[in-house]
């Protein structure tokens, strides 16, 4: 296993945390986007519903960018494995440099969709390649509390971007957050790569040569072990509970808007910590453990917030939720990294279309049983189910962790 620079951790988490940055903004400020580009929608008199039409158009380039990194995880897919995958890595961060500037120069809503839609590409080339690397570079022993560094810098995007947009925004407007926001986290993590990764990435001597998608994606979904891991994560992953949670809190808790971002920070400090804490525990416990207990676990705290009947109750059960949560994703992650060792990049690829579809499966359901039944507790007990569902599907893979275990002492 070839070394890697002291920079090496610290520049994936940094682009980590650059790809959250952009749809931060684009959550934040959707209305300021929506009065440049739709200003006849705001004029005085205007209607709610108009506005509210244009707040909706613009809500579609993230809708854009969610399609374009499904469309990217499947064609990164096939050039991992061509391509070198430092190189895509690279790649990937100058995908999101360029929106960035691109967004910030925008002249309409379709461009600024395009460039949108270029930061999808990056932002899923970045989650692959970056996952990749740390199987490829890293030992066992170190990659655990790796992943749970990457996952918990997008958790903390959410915390650090909400404060630092808002004074950009409220001295320079909208676009200039782009410029001097967005775009300086991706080229400070461009240079740390410089100095952190090997000349020479490693290349797997398995990677097959001729017809080498194909083979790879046979090899990774014939594996029956890492198969029912990509059905736990989707499954898992349809936990989209965020959304709906703060819709109960307000709707039917009363609870005010002002205390619902205070929930919100909430949430993203108890995912950072979490995510942090569980990837200490994996070397120790085992990922596959891990994942089926805090899944069920996940699933039981779920049912429970959505039929409690004050939020002084529901809000202490959403944190526990909430920190089973991020263990479930950060044991899967783990878990699935060293599934087929040789195809890592297409397991990587699939874990991020499984994740991506499981989501938005997550969605459609909570949605459905809102619309059929008006009733939260519905949407708990579907989302539960779900949760639980996955704990299963992790119980019928295999933890590499003892393999793992054994190539780190072989290679020391």
């Amino acid at each position: 296993m070839q070394p890697v620079g002291r920079f090496f951790v610290s520049a994936l988490t940094t682009a980590f945390f650059a790809i959250t940055v952009p749809q931060q903004i684009a959550a934040l400020l959707s209305l300021d986007i929506a009065q440049t580009f739709f200003p006849t929608n705001f004029l005085a008199g205007s209607s709610l519903e108009l506005q509210a039409s244009a707040i909706g158009a613009v809500s579609q380039i993230v809708t854009i960018n969610s399609i374009f990194e499904v469309l990217f995880a499947l064609i990164i897919g096939v050039v991992a494995v061509i391509l070198s995958h430092r190189l895509l890595l690279i790649g990937g961060i100058v995908l999101i440099i360029i929106s960035a500037v691109g967004c910030y120069l925008a002249p309409s809503l379709w461009i600024l969709g395009i460039f949108f839609a270029i930061e999808g590409a990056g932002t899923v080339i970045v989650v692959i390649m970056g996952m990749t690397l740390v199987g490829e570079f890293l030992p066992f022993s170190r990659k655990s509390k790796t992943v749970s560094y990457l996952i918990s810098a997008t958790a903390a995007a959410a915390v650090i971007s909400a404060p630092i947009i808002l004074f950009i925004t409220n001295f320079a407007g909208w676009r200039l957050n782009f410029l001097l926001f967005a775009m300086p986290i991706p080229i400070f993590g461009l240079l740390l790569m410089f100095y952190a990764f090997p000349k020479t990435p490693r290349i797997s001597k398995c990677v097959p040569t001729e017809n080498g998608y194909l083979t790879s994606l046979k090899r990774v979904l014939l594996n029956k072990s890492a198969t029912f891991c990509l059905i736990g994560g989707a499954l898992g992953s349809t936990a989209t509970v965020g959304a709906f949670a703060m819709a109960y809190y307000r709707q039917q808790l009363g609870l005010p808007l002002d205390f619902a971002a205070v929930v919100l920070i909430s949430a993203s400090v108890m995912y950072v910590v979490a995510s942090l804490v569980v990837g200490r525990f994996v070397n120790r416990v085992g990922a596959r453990i891990l994942a089926f207990v805090t899944a069920l676990l996940n699933g039981v705290f779920i049912i429970a917030f959505f039929f409690m009947p004050t939020w002084w109750i529901a809000f202490p059960l959403d944190m526990i939720h909430i920190w089973f949560g991020a263990a479930v994703f950060t044991s899967f992650s783990c878990l699935a990294l060293d599934q087929v060792p040789n195809y890592r990049a297409t397991m990587m690829s699939m874990r991020s279309i499984f994740s991506s579809v499981g989501g938005a499966m997550g969605a459609a359901l909570a949605g459905a049983m809102l619309i059929i039944f008006g009733s939260y507790q519905a949407v708990g007990i579907s989302f539960g189910i779900m949760s639980i569902t996955s704990a299963g599907a992790f119980f019928l893979t295999r933890d590499p962790t003892k393999c793992s275990s054994t190539n780190d002492n072989l290679t020391q």
